[in-house]
């Protein structure tokens, strides 16, 4: 996680530098956590090993945003991690603006039920936030149909699973075909 609270201040782990007498929370939960930072990634925030708070992120999810906000960038457009929404008590990976809307972008790694997709979507919507998924690999090998449903979305008029390629470093559109009937 990118951002930690100190001092009911909201602080962001590139900003900060490993100090002894520094008591972090998470926004989320309001458990404690602590900086991370190493050479071969970007500092980040953590909770302790018996936490149950879900806002813990893996070295492939802190790639995948990074790599979206540099591929953003790319295109011309301005990003923001970790932005928590207080409103809807959200945390998008990526925020950014598009001809004048935002958009909440989410790199999906770990296992998401459709209720807390639906729940997720509905709170981004009540703030007038448009919303994308990208997949991460996790998803490639594992993803039975039923559950490719939850993430399809429209791209260049054709219906397609969003993968993110972290080889490549951008969107993967895999296209889908809609049947009309019931099969699978």
């Amino acid at each position: 996680m990118q951002t930690a609270l100190w001092n009911d201040q909201l602080v962001w782990a590139q900003n900060e530098v490993k100090k002894t007498q520094r008591t972090y929370y998470c926004p989320d939960c309001g458990q404690r956590v602590h900086l991370c930072q190493g050479s071969d990634h970007r500092p980040y925030f953590a909770h302790y090993a018996k936490s149950r708070c879900d806002a813990n992120e893996t070295i492939i999810h802190q790639l995948g945003k990074h790599q979206i906000e540099r591929w953003l960038a790319l295109q011309g457009w301005s990003s923001y991690s970790e932005v928590y929404l207080p409103t809807v008590r959200q945390r998008p990976d990526v925020l950014t603006r598009i001809n004048d809307q935002w958009i909440a972008i989410e790199f999906q790694c770990s296992p998401l039920s459709v209720k807390r997709l639906i729940e997720r979507n509905q709170g981004y919507a009540k703030l007038g936030i448009a919303y994308r998924w990208f997949l991460g690999p996790t998803y490639a090998h594992q993803l039975r149909p039923y559950k490719a449903a939850q993430f399809l979305q429209w791209h260049e008029q054709q219906l397609t699973l969003p993968f993110w390629d972290l080889s490549r470093q951008q969107p993967n559109y895999q296209r889908k075909r809609v049947r009309k009937n019931s099969e699978n």
